[in-house]
């Protein structure tokens, strides 16, 4: 019986020596999931295994205990760590929403472009964060960059403008398409001289029938428009688009 019982406890010490020496080996993984399921793992082999000699019992187990307890260790340091610097990360992401919000509100739509430009590299290059805490900055922060983005482009293409100079030719060849036409035009007048919006000018057909003007009296009016709005000088489409 003695023999018997000697056997099993040299067979359960190879068995706990080898599962000794596994964990010894793996305490310092850094593969904290796969290698937690491989402590637990071996903790329930160890406890299933038989009993050993005493003298050697105490030993065996603290030294197999204190490899499971270094790895756990280490993987509760590490994500505290993650957890203060994920704290650190979230301060540089607010950061940069309040940058994203200063540049949006410049008048300077080049300087803002160019801030946005450079908030956007640092956002790339900031540290990890839980998604639920860092969504709802890259919202605002994304919906910032495009609108400075969008103003930036609509400087760059404000879309068709006409030349002043060609406004001004259109109007040298209006007036003489009345000049050409004489009383058959559309001619434009002035309505209640001294009073109200004096300056207006109106389109009417029948404005020669009831006035009596000529072509060159109708060029006069038109010209009289410039200097009832104030402009100083020789009263003329040149002093209305500076040219």
């Amino acid at each position: 019986m003695n023999e018997i019982i000697q056997a099993n406890r040299s067979k359960n010490l190879e068995v706990k020596k080898s599962a000794d020496s596994r964990g010894g080996s793996m305490k310092n993984d850094t593969d904290w999931k796969n290698t937690a399921e491989f402590f637990k793992e071996l903790k329930m082999r160890w406890i299933k295994t038989g009993p050993v000699d005493k003298e050697i019992h105490e030993e065996l187990e603290q030294e197999f205990n204190d490899s499971i307890q270094t790895f756990f260790e280490n993987r509760r340091h590490f994500f505290e760590g993650m957890a203060l610097q994920a704290e650190e990360n979230i301060k540089v992401y607010e950061a940069l929403v309040i940058q994203a919000r200063e540049a949006h509100d410049l008048p300077d739509a080049k300087m803002a472009f160019e801030i946005s430009k450079r908030i956007q590299k640092e956002w790339k290059e900031a540290g990890k964060v839980p998604a639920e805490k860092r969504q709802p900055l890259w919202d605002e922060f994304s919906k910032l960059n495009n609108r400075i983005f969008s103003r930036y482009k609509r400087g760059l293409n404000p879309g068709p403008q006409m030349n002043p100079r060609e406004i001004l030719r259109k109007i040298d060849e209006m007036v003489e398409e009345l000049k050409k036409n004489g009383s058959s035009a559309q001619h434009l007048c002035h309505h209640h001289s001294g009073q109200g919006d004096s300056g207006r000018l109106e389109e009417t057909s029948d404005a020669k029938t009831k006035r009596g003007k000529s072509p060159g009296e109708i060029v006069s009016v038109f010209h009289g428009y410039y200097f009832r709005k104030g402009i100083p000088g020789k009263t003329g489409p040149q002093q209305i688009f500076g040219l």
